[in-house]
């Protein structure tokens, strides 16, 4: 059995795909540069990721595709298509808060790193969303341990543990003797690079069929499917 199209065309695809890398990139360069992610950025993510996917869900029942999960119980149809895909979102948005909720509790993580995956989740659902915290996951592992070998051979033991120390990560706003908020000199990887490289990475082999980079599930070419899928949804 095929799971559904994810993407009603794809146009639409790789528009949804750009969109969503573009704003994790500016989202990880101003983490770099301010040590924290703004929240209108977190908020129009989110706000953007349920869009999409409205529009996406919207999209399908148009083309009597099924969809996520309603399909199953309701049919198919642009009124079942449009709330499967909010609810696609909410649910991705409700794992992600979750999970991070959590590592935010146990001050792993900043408030802004709990924003910003949160609306990720908006915007790849629940199953894509683990997909990509586990990607994530290796990536910040991979790039810290290289970073830290580094400037361990640079620059020895004693700048490498102050460097990567707990304090300098937990407290990147600390209070100076003039009363003014001191940015650290130094601070630990962010959790947003290894998030945009893996969304990047990820989401390209998952939805390779459905952005027309790899043969389609029926294999023809997705354009070609879709061309047909449009032919049929006129007559």
């Amino acid at each position: 059995m095929t799971r559904p199209d994810f993407f009603p065309d794809l146009a639409f695809g790789w528009v949804f795909y750009s969109v969503l890398v573009s704003l994790l990139i500016v989202a990880t360069v101003l983490d770099f540069r301010r040590f924290a992610i703004p929240k209108k950025l977190t908020v129009t993510c989110l706000a953007l990721g349920v869009l999409f996917n409205l529009s996406r869900g919207l999209w399908l029942g148009l083309q009597d595709k099924e969809v996520w999960k309603l399909s199953s119980a309701l049919g198919t149809g642009p009124v079942v298509g449009t709330l499967d895909g909010v609810l696609f979102s909410l649910v991705g948005f409700a794992v992600a808060f979750g999970l991070f909720f959590g590592l935010w509790f146990l001050k792993v993580c900043g408030g802004g790193d709990v924003k910003l995956f949160a609306a990720v989740g908006a915007w790849v659902g629940p199953w894509y969303f683990v997909m990509l915290l586990i990607g994530s996951v290796v990536m910040h592992i991979l790039v810290a341990t290289v970073f830290m070998a580094y400037v361990m051979l640079t620059q020895g033991f004693g700048q490498t543990r102050k460097q990567f120390s707990a304090s300098e990560v937990k407290q990147p706003n600390r209070v100076g003797k003039d009363g003014k908020k001191v940015k650290p000199k130094h601070r630990g990887m962010t959790y947003s690079f290894p998030l945009t490289v893996a969304t990047a990475v990820i989401l390209l082999v998952l939805l390779a069929s459905d952005l027309g980079i790899a043969p389609a599930r029926n294999g023809m070419p997705v354009a070609q499917s879709s061309a047909q899928d449009s032919r049929r949804v006129r007559e």
